[in-house]
């Protein structure tokens, strides 16, 4: 039997979670790797939905507004000749900087889901070890994949998928905010955004429970006989 999910990630309610998983896998005859991978599969793809990003027009306001210490100069212009400096380049200016801070903003807005990422490795994986379990339980009741999210570069995450073993767990890890990128800003929004993601899997299992409830209670009633 599946015994337990674990997340690579602080997330407030998890203690309710494993009370509420351990009830559902009651009513729940699939075997128990497949079950945690299902699940670990739902909270990652809830995860992208629910993890808060970063708003588009204002990174372009921003970018686009005086920098602090050359007031006529844009922030994105500074920003870019900045860049070309790191690389022993000549800074630009006239048109062809104009073109550069285009291209940057662009770049910047096209990351504003960066975090949402880090969950990127772990659903293609798990995707994987689905289809050797019961792939139409997850077909069915998986939330749908977020569109517009892309990876940048390597993994930022990755899956420690439950395996059919007595004792059977999982993790998923979103490793964006981690080493150089850590800040405490990163780290709540993603735990914010997964425990969003848990609370939606666990008012999912809390409505199959009680459906199934009803179910045996209707089945009871339906065989007693009054005299």
């Amino acid at each position: 039997m599946a015994n337990n999910i674990s997340v690579k990630i602080r997330a407030d309610g998890l203690k309710e979670f494993d009370k509420i998983f351990s009830e559902y896998q009651k009513w729940n005859k699939r075997q128990g790797a497949d079950i945690v991978n299902a699940k670990l599969y739902f909270i990652a793809l809830n995860a992208m939905q629910t993890t808060k990003t970063a708003d588009k027009t204002k990174i372009a306001t921003e970018l686009m507004a005086p920098a602090q210490k050359y007031p006529t100069v844009p922030l994105a212009a500074i920003l870019v000749n900045k860049q070309l400096t790191a690389k022993n380049k000549k800074g630009l200016n006239g048109l062809k900087m104009t073109e550069a801070i285009k291209r940057y903003i662009k770049k910047s807005i096209s990351r504003t889901q960066f975090l949402r990422s880090g969950w990127i490795p772990a659903i293609k994986k798990l995707d994987y070890w689905n289809k050797q379990g019961d792939i139409s339980f997850v077909k069915r009741f998986s939330p749908k994949k977020p569109v517009g999210i892309k990876q940048y570069g390597k993994d930022k995450g990755t899956v420690v998928p439950a395996r059919p073993v007595p004792r059977c767990s999982g993790t998923i890890i979103n490793l964006v905010g981690q080493g150089k990128q850590s800040s405490p800003t990163v780290d709540k929004i993603l735990n914010d955004g997964l425990v969003k993601a848990v609370k939606i899997e666990m008012a999912s299992m809390l409505r199959y429970i009680n459906r199934k409830y009803e179910e045996k209670l209707k089945k009871l009633n339906s065989q007693t006989t009054y005299k």
